[in-house]
């Protein structure tokens, strides 16, 4: 019983991609990184996240040009805390404009994946507390 518990405790999350939701993505890394593009190129903060932001895109385009065939992309912690910023980012944006059912839509979709990441980073947190 006790190892039944264990297995559920490590447990992966998984969130899958489809290309809508792969393009929203995409629209939501676009804006996040306006600000980046307008950075001190030389900090190593703003290096770190521009190698972060690349990998992000990358695995992104992976996915993209996999679509019928299985594609499994994991994502670091760090990639996790871009994905879920700028998703929460692009559904502060869109609800400014005037919603319609499209863009309704799409801020949910923002919001649930932004979730997951969240969540998933949050545990991964509390793992390393146990430690």
């Amino acid at each position: 019983m006790s190892r039944n518990k264990r297995s559920r405790k490590y447990q992966a999350m998984c969130f899958a991609f489809t290309p809508e939701t792969i393009k929203l993505t995409e629209e939501a890394l676009t804006l996040f990184d306006q600000p980046l593009q307008r950075a001190d190129h030389q900090d190593a903060k703003v290096r770190f996240a521009e190698e972060t932001m690349k990998r992000v895109r990358g695995k992104l385009d992976a996915m993209k040009k996999s679509v019928g065939f299985m594609c499994l992309t994991t994502f670091d912690y760090n990639e996790k805390v871009v994905l879920a910023q700028a998703l929460r980012l692009y559904s502060i944006d869109l609800s400014f404009s005037s919603v319609d059912e499209r863009q309704a839509r799409k801020i949910r979709q923002c919001r649930r994946i932004a979730a997951c990441f969240e969540a998933e980073n949050a545990r991964a947190r509390r793992k390393r507390s146990d430690i």
